[in-house]
């Protein structure tokens, strides 16, 4: 199964990036790639979202459980329902010592044909890595 690590310096304070994080159906509305993100449910320490997001020619649907781990700076995600076979990873937050961020995401992915894995999984890869580092570069915005 494919594996995504993206690690990029985020120049908000943590607590801002972890709030825009926690909060991405408000922070997503002024995203392009972002078709659709509804909330579906929600509790104090985890929700329940679908996306639809445009990924070069194409677009990918899914609904996904976060839960929240705010001692730890992490979220962790899962597809609960979509496009792909498999969806999960996970985002982790860190401060630098200028009081910036650092934001890791990985997450891993499986297309579910594995007869066409060695063609698509590449392409997916690629139009993931676009989607989800355009999504970290805006948090600073």
């Amino acid at each position: 199964m494919p594996e995504i690590i993206l690690n990029c310096a985020v120049a908000l304070p943590m607590h801002q990036v972890w709030q825009k994080l926690t909060a991405l159906d408000e922070f997503a509305a002024n995203l392009s790639d972002i078709e659709r993100l509804v909330i579906l449910e929600s509790g104090n320490d985890w929700a329940v979202s679908e996306w639809t997001v445009k990924l070069e020619d194409s677009r990918l649907w899914w609904v996904e459980r976060d839960v929240y781990f705010p001692a730890a700076n992490r979220i962790e995600f899962t597809q609960i329902d979509g496009d792909l076979k498999q969806f999960q990873g996970h985002w982790q937050l860190s401060a630098t010592d200028n009081g910036q961020s650092l934001l890791r995401l990985s997450l891993a992915f499986d297309i579910g044909m594995p007869m066409l894995a060695d063609m698509l999984h590449p392409i997916a890869d690629r139009a993931i890595r676009d989607f989800f580092g355009s999504f970290i570069t805006s948090l600073a915005v």
